[in-house]
C-alpha cells in the first residue's frame, strides 16, 4: 500500500488512474488491495512452487525473494502476492468467486486520500457502473495457476 487511503498504482500516479477509469471504454477489472490481504498463498505451498527446481521456478524464486522474507518476518501466516492475484483474474475468469459492478473514481485533491480508489457504494452519484470490483476469489484455483507456471 503507497499512503493510508490508496495502494501503490494509484497513489503513484493519481491522474493516470482516474484517466484510466474516466475515459477507458474496455472492461475494467480491479483485483484490490484489501481482496489481496484477505486472500493468501499457503507458505508450505509457495516454498513448493519455488523450489521446484525449473528455470521458471528459479526465476520466480529469485523475483519473490525479498518479498517473502519481509512477510515472513512480520509473521504472516501466508503469501500475498498482488500480482499473482490479478494475472489469475486476467487469465481465468473462474478464479473469481464474487464481483461487484459499480462507479468509481479516484481522489485527487485530498490531503489524506489523495489517490484513493473511491467506490459509489451506495450510488450516490446515479452514474453507470464504469469497474468491477473482485471481492472474492478462489485461492486454490489461483495458486494451481501459479504452480502450473512453474512447469510450462
Amino acid at each position: 500500500s503507497a499512503s493510508i487511503a490508496s495502494e501503490f498504482n494509484f497513489g503513484t500516479d493519481p491522474e493516470s488512474a482516474y484517466i484510466v477509469l474516466h475515459e477507458v471504454t474496455c472492461p475494467i477489472v480491479i483485483v484490490s488491495w484489501e481482496l489481496c490481504v484477505d486472500y493468501l498463498y499457503p507458505w508450505e505451498m509457495v516454498h513448493k512452487c519455488i523450489n521446484t527446481n525449473t528455470p521458471k521456478a528459479n526465476f520466480l524464486q529469485f523475483i519473490t525473494k525479498a518479498s517473502i522474507e519481509v512477510q515472513k518476518s512480520s509473521e504472516q501466516p501466508g503469501y500475498r502476492s498482488c500480482d499473482a492475484f490479478a494475472m489469475a483474474v486476467a487469465i481465468d475468469s473462474s478464479v473469481v468467486l464474487d464481483k461487484v459492478d459499480i462507479y468509481a473514481s479516484v481522489e485527487l485533491n485530498g490531503t489524506l486520500t489523495r489517490g484513493m480508489l473511491v467506490p459509489d457504494w451506495r450510488n450516490k452519484l446515479q452514474k453507470s457502473p464504469n469497474v468491477t470490483i473482485v471481492t472474492k476469489t478462489d485461492t486454490q484455483k489461483s495458486l494451481g495457476l501459479w504452480m502450473n507456471m512453474v512447469h510450462v
